[in-house]
């Protein structure tokens, strides 16, 4: 299903400006500060998106409020944040609440599962040389009283890993002449799009421009950053935290590497140093997921055992990958 252009711009416009829901970090749950301290700092609709990620299994149609309320507020959440968050999301479009007695439960809209789907797929794609030489250019041809959408259609660019060469011209040396034809239509704004795929003839070289494109230091930095404060916690193994803390660190490490693979264009491994740390990220990352996803479901399934039961309207059913 293809959303359109406001649903679409509600989503990304939400996930950038939520951050300002704050919530207070229990002192209880025992994560290592420099973790908790992260964690602090996520907006509380992350967790909401992860829940709903993470728990599609355990719960097919949708997720009680009051699960939400109560899981979340075990690990620090402050309960009126996440009323006021999960009420926001679906006055914007993000999220389908259903009635079921006094409560809501909730699942995502179309055009969210869109969003997480991407954001998972990042998380895990492999980084390979694969390469045809040939760079995706997108030129955007919006008229100047069209700022509104020229910005939105840019961000959705940033966010697939384009780099800006110069006002309105983005370059990616993957194929993503599918994608942005595919986000051009569904924004409505297929007319002030231009997509094309080429070889580049003079100077600069590729590897030249990528370097001029995209700053991979930091990119690299935050990679190293992330592998310092979760190494520890995969040395230490699951059975070594409380179901709590394993659902907890759960959210923890996903933030972090979710925030960081959306920023990284995924280049292939030609245009990379040798030292890049990206594989061993994700490599790390799903060692994590090994040990910490069986107390988190656990944690999880003792909350939802304490909701009581609800017959709520069946959604339409989706698949969509872990």
């Amino acid at each position: 299903m293809v959303a359109d252009a406001k649903t679409v711009d509600k989503i990304l416009s939400f996930i950038k400006k939520m951050s300002y829901i704050s919530f207070i970090m229990a002192s209880g749950v025992g994560l290592p500060r420099g973790i908790a301290t992260r964690l602090l700092e996520a907006p509380t609709s992350d967790f909401i998106y992860s829940s709903l990620s993470f728990l599609r299994d355990r719960f097919p149609h949708g997720i009680p409020g009051t699960w939400f309320v109560e899981a979340l507020g075990e690990i620090g959440v402050d309960a009126r944040a996440v009323r006021q968050t999960l009420l926001r999301m679906t006055k914007t479009g993000v999220l389908r609440a259903v009635r079921a007695g006094r409560a809501n439960t909730y699942t995502p809209m179309p055009a969210t599962w869109g969003i997480l789907d991407a954001g998972r797929a990042r998380t895990t794609e492999a980084i390979t040389d694969e390469w045809d030489e040939q760079w995706t250019i997108v030129h955007l041809r919006f008229e100047d009283a069209d700022r509104e959408s020229r910005d939105r259609f840019r961000d959705v660019l940033l966010v697939h890993g384009f780099g800006r060469l110069r006002s309105g011209v983005y370059l990616h040396p993957r194929d993503r002449v599918d994608l942005v034809l595919d986000a051009a239509t569904s924004l409505g704004s297929a007319r002030s799009v231009s997509v094309f795929r080429g070889r580049r003839h003079g100077s600069p070289s590729d590897a030249r421009l990528t370097r001029e494109l995209w700053d991979l230091a930091a990119l690299a930095a935050r990679y190293r950053g992330f592998i310092e404060r979760f190494i520890p916690i995969a040395h230490a193994g699951g059975r070594h935290w409380t179901d709590q803390q394993c659902f907890a660190l759960r959210f923890a490490y996903m933030f972090e590497l979710f925030r960081i693979t959306w920023d990284d264009p995924s280049l292939p491994l030609r245009f990379l140093p040798d030292d890049w740390p990206g594989q061993e990220a994700r490599e790390l990352a799903e060692q994590l997921r090994v040990q910490l996803r069986p107390g988190a479901i656990a944690f999880a399934n003792e909350i939802a055992a304490r909701q009581p039961s609800r017959r709520v309207a069946e959604p339409p059913s989706r698949r969509v990958a872990e």
